[in-house]
């Protein structure tokens, strides 16, 4: 499999679902429960400027990072509306889940199959498989922390009415 190959089935099979994921997870914690589709489409909109942003030569690998963040401030701040600080403690604890259920899968690849992390990193299918139970995890943790906002929001309305 050549790198273009490998680079457009990462991009799409993991990355783009990952950021959608990552999107989703941004709008729950900020409770701006309305705005779903359009974390969706800023979810690949940022993958797609991520994507571009790591091609280029001279920006290492800290620096897209942080272009990606502010990027990402911007972008949820002009689209979904919501206060700056919200979107980046948001952003943070995103950032946090896909480090620690990064860490969490590997872990556990490496203590079922004996890999490396070089072995998982260089084989495609690995790294797609390792991606995307992180991206599970992550879905999980939006899917829980919603119907926790939601039924916040239905006991308040139950003692309004009352």
């Amino acid at each position: 499999m050549d790198i273009w190959e490998d680079t457009v089935l990462t991009l799409f099979l993991q990355a783009i679902p990952e950021m959608i994921a990552f999107s989703l997870l941004v709008v729950v914690i900020t409770k701006d429960l309305k705005n779903w589709k359009k974390a969706v489409l800023v979810g690949v909109i940022l993958v797609v400027a991520l994507h571009f942003i790591r091609m280029v030569p001279d920006v290492v690998f800290g620096v897209h990072t942080i272009i990606f963040m502010c990027l990402a401030v911007i972008l949820y701040r002009l689209v979904l509306n919501v206060h700056v600080a919200k979107i980046i403690v948001a952003m943070i604890l995103g950032l946090l889940v896909i480090f620690a259920g990064e860490a969490l899968t590997f872990l556990v690849i490496i203590g079922f199959t004996g890999l490396s992390i070089d072995e998982i990193m260089s084989d495609t299918y690995w790294r797609l498989a390792s991606g995307w139970s992180h991206i599970i995890m992550m879905f999980a943790i939006t899917y829980f922390l919603y119907r926790r906002i939601i039924k916040e929001k239905r006991a308040t309305w139950s003692i309004i009415r009352k």
